[in-house]
């Protein structure tokens, strides 16, 4: 590992640490978001 990426893995493996226990919740929330976001058209995706 490269002294330059160094900070991001540090970043990286402190952040799945602190939300170790939440992953249900995340999960959960990330279904939530999508299932209310309602459909997208091909249409006015290709604009």
């Amino acid at each position: 590992m490269s002294k330059k990426h160094l900070q991001r893995y540090v970043d990286e493996f402190a952040y799945r640490w602190n939300v170790r226990g939440d992953m249900d919740y995340l999960f959960a929330d990330m279904v939530r978001n999508i299932a209310g976001t309602g459909t997208l058209s091909y249409k006015t995706l290709t604009k």
